[in-house]
């Protein structure tokens, strides 16, 4: 994929994705809707794989940096308690898990292409 193509379809996602996390805080999106917060880990996924594949342009280290950043984020909510539940609790387990199931879904679906176009 041509640099510049990549630049331009990583900046598309990376703007959808601010404007629906805006959104969805500004508007309480992600406690009316339980599959909000689905949507937007798949599309960080997703966005970090693109920036990394425009960084390191090599498909085979995006899944990897990908999972380690939605693991980073998890960290990220624990520390300034934006978690939504408990940390000790089982939604908040299964919420996590849930986030990082997407993280890694979106993440794979850009290597998938990736891959695929080499």
């Amino acid at each position: 994929m041509r640099n510049s193509k990549l630049a331009v379809i990583t900046l598309f996602f990376l703007v959808l994705l601010y404007v629906l996390h805006v959104q969805g805080m500004s508007h309480h999106l992600y406690l009316n809707y339980w599959f909000y917060d689905i949507i937007t880990h798949f599309l960080g996924g997703l966005c970090i794989a693109l920036s990394a594949l425009y960084i390191v342009k090599n498909p085979k280290h995006i899944l990897s940096i990908a999972i380690v950043c939605g693991i980073v984020w998890e960290i990220f909510e624990v520390l300034f308690d934006i978690t939504g539940w408990p940390v000790s609790s089982r939604a908040y387990q299964f919420d996590t898990l849930v986030d990082i199931i997407m993280d890694t879904l979106g993440a794979l679906t850009v290597w998938l292409i990736a891959r695929n176009k080499k």
